[in-house]
C-alpha cells in the first residue's frame, strides 16, 4: 500500500464512530475492520450490495464514501455524502467527513 493511500485509511479509521463489542458482529462492523485492514474493494463491494435495501441504502451510500476518502477519492466521496443525505442518512454521522472530502478538494491544483 503506498503512503497515500496509508494515510487516508488512518484518516478515515480515526474519524470513524466507534463500535461497542455488542456491535462486533454487525454489518458495519465489518466494514469498519475492512477499511482498517486496508480491504477498501472489498469493503465498496460489501456497502454497494446494501444500496438496495432501503432500510441500508443511506447508510450503505454513506459507508461508500467513508471508503472513497480512505482512498483518497474526495469526489467519489462528495458524491457518495449526497447519496446518503439524498437517501435519508444523518448529516450528522458524516458532515465532518463530508467536509473534509471537500476541503480536500478545493485544495488539488486548479
Amino acid at each position: 500500500m503506498n503512503r497515500l493511500a496509508t494515510f487516508g485509511s488512518a484518516i478515515a479509521i480515526a474519524l470513524l464512530p466507534s463500535l461497542n463489542a455488542a456491535d462486533e458482529g454487525t454489518w458495519a462492523a465489518q466494514l469498519e475492520r475492512m477499511v482498517a485492514e486496508g480491504q477498501l474493494e472489498a469493503a465498496e463491494r460489501l456497502a454497494s450490495s446494501a444500496i438496495s435495501n432501503p432500510a441500508r441504502s443511506a447508510g450503505a451510500y454513506e459507508w461508500l464514501g467513508r471508503i472513497a476518502i480512505a482512498g483518497a477519492q474526495h469526489s467519489q466521496a462528495d458524491a457518495r455524502f449526497q447519496e446518503a443525505l439524498d437517501h435519508g442518512g444523518d448529516i450528522a454521522h458524516f458532515a465532518d467527513l463530508w467536509a473534509s472530502a471537500l476541503i480536500k478538494l478545493e485544495q488539488r491544483p486548479k
